[in-house]
């Protein structure tokens, strides 16, 4: 799971901003060595409510270059995952002064 300090967007331009939890599921493709990612914002609590999601991918070396060990782990596996979404959601303009932390 991560968390913002403010409200975010997910691509560059958007005019949609959501709250501040996101949790990423993510599929591998060891034949393109691609990460799918579905980034869902949500609101935590006694009642989930998902406000939105976005697809985005990844490629297996930028996963990687994370640890620069590679995917040993599913734990691991999601940390390097959600380190790599982060690194991403930073690179929006729109979300220069929001702090991201898994």
């Amino acid at each position: 799971m991560i968390t913002a300090d403010a409200t975010f967007v997910f691509y560059e331009g958007s005019l949609v901003k959501y709250g501040t939890t996101i949790a990423v599921e993510y599929k591998y493709s060891p034949i393109t060595e691609v990460f799918t990612c579905e980034l869902i914002a949500y609101s935590a609590g006694a009642d989930i409510a998902v406000s939105g999601n976005y697809l985005t991918t990844f490629t297996k070396a930028e996963i990687d270059a994370k640890t620069g060990a590679g995917t040993e782990t599913s734990d691991k596996l999601l940390d390097e995952v959600e380190l790599v979404v982060i690194d991403y959601l930073d690179g929006i303009t729109e979300n220069a002064a929001i702090t991201f932390t898994n």
